[in-house]
This record gives C-alpha cells, structure tokens and sequence, in this order.
C-alpha cells in the first residue's frame, strides 16, 4: 500500500532539511516553498494572488500523477488551514495509507528565531505576523487528522545552541494507540502541547485520550 506522509511543522521547524530523511526512499516529495520560490524565479513580476493559483496548479498537477503511478508521497506544510485534511481524506479513499508527522517547536518565539538563522542561510523570509499564524494554525489543524491517520509521529525539532539539530522522537501513535514514547522527563513545553492537541479530540461520540504523561 503507498503512503501519502504529511511532514508539518511551524515556520522554521526543518520540515525542509530533514523531509528526505523522514519520508520513504523512494517517495516524491513536494516542497511549496521551494516550488513558490521557482515560480517566483520564471515569472518575477507575478502577483502573490497569480503565484498561490499557480503554486495550486502544480499541487495538483503532482498529485494527479502520484495518484495515477500509485507513488508514495511527501507533503510538507505549516498546516495553516483544512486544505492538507481534505487531500488526506481522498487519499485514504483512494487506498493510501496516511501518516502524519508534527516537527514541535516550543514557541513562536523559537519559530521567528529558526526563520531569521535560515535567512541569514540565504533561505526565505516569512513575516513576523504569518509566523505567529501558522504556529497556532498547526497545532489546532494537527488535531483534525487523528481518525484518518494511520501513523502520528511526534518529533521535538527544538533549537540546540542556535544549530538546526536532527529532530528528536517525542512519541509514535499507530491507530490512534501509543505505541512508543521517549520514556525522558520531557520538557514542559512538549507536555503542554501534547496535552492540547490530544485531549480534546473526538469521534462520533468517542473522546480520544492518548498520552497525558504527568506532569513533573
């Protein structure tokens, strides 16, 4: 069964540096930054409403031909809307299995720190207020993803010294049951959001409770 793996993360979690690493060998993987970027480079005068319609286009260009040659497929994302959990639905349907792996980062603070070490990296500049935005967009849009998910990583993509490290696995839930997890005491950030994004999910008349680890 192909895999469509789905590699979130806020603004400067890394999702770019370590996506190859963390998607399966032969997966195509679309990177939207680095196609906006392309786009920008073919037509430099092109509005920001002309380049998110084309950027659109080519998404749905590469998932027709994914879909089509049955290929495993990486997608990364801010997840700053439904956009990603409506695509994940049809690839379940369309017999995927879909995984979804959320790169944390503490704050957005953290998030506007790892941007600006990029920048200064030749990378690309986000604003201060979409940065903020995607933060608290990706941990509420993680939470819609839990019944059709089959494997949910958790990884603590936290900054080591002002260095971009490879990220840490916090925890793995397969069918929505907790299959691993670091047995560390855990920063107080990582259990605070943990316990937002799972304790208040449900389905149907299911509430899911997954790892509430206690706090120290």
């Amino acid at each position: 069964m192909p895999a469509l793996t789905i590699i979130a993360g806020p603004n400067g979690a890394g999702k770019s540096s370590f996506s190859e690493t963390l998607s399966l060998p032969d997966a195509t993987i679309f990177d939207p930054d680095k196609s906006k970027a392309e786009i920008w480079h073919q037509y430099p005068d092109i509005s920001d409403e002309a380049v998110e319609a084309e950027l659109t286009r080519v998404y749905e260009r590469l998932e027709q031909k994914v879909l089509t040659e049955r290929l495993n497929f990486t997608i990364e994302t801010n997840l700053r809307n439904a956009f990603l959990l409506d695509r994940a639905k049809y690839f379940k349907k369309r017999r995927y299995q879909v995984n979804l792996i959320f790169m944390m980062l503490p704050s957005i603070s953290q998030s506007m720190d790892r941007v600006n070490l990029r920048i200064k990296r030749k990378g690309h500049f986000v604003d201060a207020e979409s940065i903020k935005m995607n933060f608290e967009a990706c941990i509420k849009q993680v939470k819609g993803f839990f019944p059709v998910i089959t494997n949910l990583l958790l990884l603590d993509a936290s900054i080591t010294e002002h260095v971009i490290a490879e990220p840490r696995l916090v925890a793995l839930y397969r069918n929505r049951q907790l299959v691993h997890n670091d047995q560390k005491t855990q920063p107080q950030w990582i259990y605070e959001q943990v316990a937002e994004l799972f304790t208040e999910i449900k389905t149907g008349d299911e509430t899911i409770r997954v790892w509430r680890p206690e706090l120290p």
